[in-house]
């Protein structure tokens, strides 16, 4: 089984708030349009629930066929973690959906004016990048979307059992692309797990290895984003 992840680079406006304790004092109330749950037992990291109310219209015909209206209320969730490297704070969302509106709404009237919440976006990730935390890595599929001439763009993708080495292909060289989406193997004493990341920030993880390749990842974070958010400093 897969779980999809993404991490969210945050600033809080004053160096004294605590977003934890923030989040701990907005559980889910009556009455209330969403809160924050403590998941205790999964993570090192602060693991919370953040749900939240949803209206659905469901549509019944009578016998003539007329239609009536009738408004349901529902929840949504979404689970998410606090990790913190040296001064810097991440957000880590577990099977985002395509629409996390409504959590950064909350997290915004949570914390007040001056939060931002910025998607980490990877720029290149290489097999080394995993190699120091595990038995062996490969990349064994790629995408990359490259410049072959002035107005003509190429999308190619490419996928080894065995690894693939980017420096022994010549169909790339002179060619300048970007890697959209890589795939690695690794394995660590007998285990195995697969790491997708995506150019977008969306990565997804599977095997056995999960938690230390999210420990892996989460250690080179600050590296492995993009250099526009060490600019925006």
């Amino acid at each position: 089984m897969s779980v999809r992840y993404r991490w969210y680079r945050i600033r809080l406006p004053r160096k004294d708030l605590d977003l934890r304790r923030l989040l701990l004092g907005n559980p889910m109330r009556e009455g209330s349009t969403f809160g924050f749950r403590r998941m205790d037992g999964t993570s090192e990291a602060d693991t919370f629930r953040f749900l939240w109310r949803v209206s659905v219209v469901l549509t019944r015909f009578s016998e003539d066929y007329e239609p009536t209206y009738e408004r349901l209320e529902s929840w949504n969730f979404v689970d998410l973690s606090i990790v913190r490297l040296s001064r810097t704070q991440f957000l880590r969302i577990e099977n985002p959906g395509r629409n996390l509106r409504d959590l950064m709404n909350a997290l915004e009237s949570i914390v007040g004016l001056g939060f931002s919440c910025l998607p980490v976006i990877f720029d290149t990730v290489t097999p080394d990048d995993f190699s120091e935390g595990v038995d062996e890595a490969r990349l064994v599929g790629f995408k990359v979307v490259g410049v072959v001439g002035e107005d003509l763009v190429a999308r190619m993708e490419f996928a080894s059992k065995n690894g693939i080495d980017l420096k022994a292909m010549s169909l790339l060289k002179g060619v300048r692309y970007k890697v959209d989406a890589a795939v690695f193997e690794c394995s660590y004493r007998g285990l195995r797990g697969q790491v997708s990341i995506a150019a977008g920030g969306t990565v997804r993880l599977a095997g056995q290895l999960t938690p230390r390749l999210i420990h892996l990842i989460e250690k080179k974070l600050p590296s492995l984003t993009n250099k526009s958010h060490a600019e925006s400093e």
